[in-house]
């Protein structure tokens, strides 16, 4: 009995029919092979944040794998297969019920043909035997008129006095005659009548080793092309169950990925939400306030935990861009308050607001420089 896994692929356990599919985390992903639990925890993203204002807290942000979709999946792939299987004993069931029936018929067909063969030498073998009494009737019939032949002649010869001696010797030799001409004809007519019975009985034999053959060429064909529709049918079974499990297979991979960057793209806004207050090179805006100790305010004048809450275009980073700094270096930043800030990039500032390294980029920054 081959495994699910010979017949499926990797992950797939049990002994077919009966298989099932074992989680375990997807490919392409940059991590091992490993026992698929969809905890929040299995992201493996705390390492990626360590030294981060969320370093202990940072798995509020992430959502653990919702196995639902997946449940429903592998039930509807359960009726599916449930299905065919139910679609293929059905046709099993046809199969054998036609090749029942077909045989039955070729073995009625064998015995309607052998009773009609035996039928025909029966009836032949009746009229050779007609044919050779009424031989044998005629053969005695000129024997009997030979014997009265010879006793006339004997009376003759006696009425004309040719001598008992001589008329007794030529009514002998007259009988002898007609008894010799009597068993060479019957001897003749047995040895016919004998040579048609062996040679009836040689077709008759002849003909019921022919529709025994046919018979059995017929059953022989018959059966291999049962055989070859049951094949043919298993196949298919194999293949369309096969199929579904590998579309099984490919709709929970797909489900695991989507979830596994979902929770990449919340990541990434995490680790671009100043996030890094540790750094010696970071510097706060002024009004920005630590996410574990107190909230940040949005653009709409909300205020949230951490800056990703506030949503794209709302937070405070977006609320102070484009401002830029009197002498020194020009550059774009982010940030409010006074004093001199320099930054890098495009732009000329003309204005007399302070600048800061944005507090945005700057930890998009940080982030690539230690996880890029």
């Amino acid at each position: 009995m081959p495994t699910c896994s010979e017949t499926y692929g990797p992950n797939w356990v049990g002994e077919y029919p009966n298989c099932r599919y074992e989680s375990s985390t997807p490919p392409g992903t940059g991590q091992e092979q490993t026992s698929f639990t969809g905890t929040v925890g299995s992201l493996g993203y705390g390492d990626i944040l360590a030294g981060s204002s969320w370093e202990d807290d940072w798995q509020q942000f992430f959502d653990p794998y919702d196995p639902r979709r997946e449940e429903m999946a592998e039930r509807h792939a359960d009726i599916d297969i449930g299905q065919l299987g139910a679609a293929w004993g059905l046709q099993e069931e046809q199969l054998g019920e036609a090749w029942g029936l077909r045989g039955a018929q070729l073995g009625e067909t064998l015995d309607l043909g052998r009773e009609q063969l035996g039928e025909s030498w029966r009836l032949q073998e009746r009229g050779l035997g007609e044919q050779w009494e009424g031989q044998r009737g005629e053969l005695g019939a000129e024997a009997r008129r030979g014997y009265q032949d010879v006793t006339r002649m004997g009376e003759q010869m006696l009425t004309r006095g040719r001598g008992l001696t001589f008329g007794g010797q030529r009514q002998r030799q007259a009988e002898e005659e007609v008894s010799g001409a009597y068993a060479r004809s019957f001897g003749l007519g047995q040895s016919a009548y004998e040579q048609a019975l062996a040679a009836g009985q040689s077709r008759y034999q002849q003909g019921l080793e022919a529709q025994t053959l046919g018979y059995e060429q017929a059953m022989e064909t018959g059966q291999m092309g049962y055989e070859q529709a049951l094949e043919t049918g298993q196949l298919a079974l194999q293949q369309g169950t096969t199929d579904i499990y590998q579309g099984l297979e490919s709709d929970i991979f797909g489900q695991r990925e989507s979830w596994e960057e979902q929770n990449r793209a919340t990541l990434n806004v995490l680790l671009g939400s100043g996030i890094w207050s540790g750094d010696d090179d970071y510097t706060p805006p002024p009004g920005w306030t630590d996410p574990n100790t107190g909230t940040v305010t949005c653009c709409d004048g909300t205020e949230q935990p951490a800056a990703y809450m506030c949503g794209y275009g709302n937070q405070p980073a977006d609320c102070y861009g484009g401002k830029t700094s009197t002498g020194g270096d020009t550059g774009t930043g982010t940030g409010t308050g006074t004093g001199t800030g320099t930054g890098t990039g495009s732009g000329t500032g003309t204005g007399t607001g302070s600048l800061v390294t944005g507090t945005q980029n700057m930890g998009q920054v940080m982030g690539a420089r230690r996880y890029g």
